[in-house]
This record gives structure tokens, sequence and C-alpha cells, in this order.
């Protein structure tokens, strides 16, 4: 299988540049220009090299290169329109195997080249071998890995509790069916429904709060649903 390189950068100009650079018949490279597609990527295909933006608007880029590195071993190249010293260390500190000026010109895409090229041998040459252990979902902006127990909405890590997640999950994992409160009850708290719904109406208020965008729909004296969207 070819190298596979993956771009995360919110510049379209910029990750097509770099694209177009590194890539020929041997080395597949493709590029996200939002966190979320970004880790939509990474969770779902196995690549060689990430080359990451670390000064998104999005989102913090060092705290999004610590979160991938916590997800996956492979080589990542930090790139910063910046190129001073202490982002250098910050990103090598979060994570980052190299560190690069984000690249213009034909010799600072060359360099790009040389360092990615590097790496990819660096990785192959030790016989890495992965095997991809995620099981996700991905819904309307909302990854979830139940492994690592990890959910992002529209790129942003969540702090939910034990609870939350597991409901979260059941619902996300199956977009638009309705869960009665008595299968929410029997699946996330493994109890019998004894006719009130008012403890799963309160963990969905505060999902709700900590992530407005969310879309679970309450089906009136039924159970919830989340609906599917376009992410």
């Amino acid at each position: 299988m070819n190298p596979q390189i993956l771009i995360i950068d919110d510049d379209l100009e910029s990750c097509k540049r770099i694209k177009y650079h590194l890539q020929n018949d041997f080395t597949e490279v493709y590029y996200a220009t939002s966190v979320h597609d970004g880790l939509e990527h990474l969770l779902t295909r196995d690549y060689t090299v990430l080359i990451m933006d670390v000064s998104l608007c999005e989102t913090d880029g060092m705290l999004l290169l610590k979160e991938i590195r916590k997800m996956n071993d492979l080589p990542i190249i930090a790139m910063s329109s910046k190129g001073d010293l202490t982002e250098k260390a910050q990103a090598i500190s979060s994570g980052a195997d190299d560190y690069l000026v984000k690249p213009q010109g034909p010799d600072d895409l060359e360099d790009c080249m040389l360092r990615t090229q590097s790496l990819i041998r660096r990785y192959t040459e030790l016989n890495h071998i992965h095997e991809p252990a995620y099981s996700i979902v991905s819904c309307g902006g909302l990854i979830m890995n139940p492994e690592r127990r990890t959910a992002y909405f529209k790129g942003s890590p969540m702090n939910l509790t034990r609870k939350e997640y597991d409901m979260l999950w059941l619902l996300a994992e199956n977009p638009g069916r309705v869960f009665t409160y008595e299968q929410i009850f029997g699946q996330v708290w493994n109890e019998e429904y004894m006719g009130s719904a008012n403890t799963i109406s309160k963990h969905v208020s505060r999902l709700r709060k900590k992530e407005p965008g969310l879309e679970i729909e309450a089906v009136h004296d039924l159970g919830y649903r989340i609906n599917p969207k376009d992410d």
C-alpha cells in the first residue's frame, strides 16, 4: 500500500499547495480544512504521516495535537506561519515529531517534502503495523470513540460524565431511531424503568446545555432520538 499523508489546515490554498508538491505515483495525499473532517479522516483511515497547522482558527492547535497524539502514534509534522522557537518547543512537547514554517515558495515546499519522506521512511522501516481499534460514530458534527471514551463536537472535545457519554453514544450510534424511556434506562442505567423519565430528562438537558448544537429531539411521551444531519 502506498504511503498516505493527511494535511489538516483551514487554509485551502495552503492544503492544495502542499498536496500537489507531495503527491506522486507512490504517495497519496489528502487534506481536511476543518478539525471535524480531520479527526474523521484519522479515525477512519490508516495514514502514514500527518501534517497539521497548529495555529488553527477553529480550536487550540496545541490542545488538538495532544488529543491526536493520544489517539494515534503516526508521525506528525506541526506547521505554523509564526516559526518562533517557543512555538516549536511547545509543538514538540505536545506530540509533534517535527516542526516547520508553513511552506510558501519552492524551497519551503522542497523542505517539507524531504522532512515528510524522512518520516515515511522511518515509519515504514520500523515495520509499523497499525490495527485500527476504533469503533466510531460520526453524526451531525459529532465524533465518538467508545474504546477511548472520547467525544468531539465540531472538532472540540466534550467533557461528559459516564452516563452522559453512554446515553449520547446510544442515540448517536442509531441516528433517527427513537429510543423509549424503557430502552434508555435498560441500556444506559441497566435498570428497570419505573415510570418516571426525570433522570433521563436531566441528562439530556445537561447534554444540550454543554453542546446546544446537538440535535437531540424529545418524542412526546415516548423517548428521545438524535436527528441525523449532514456534517
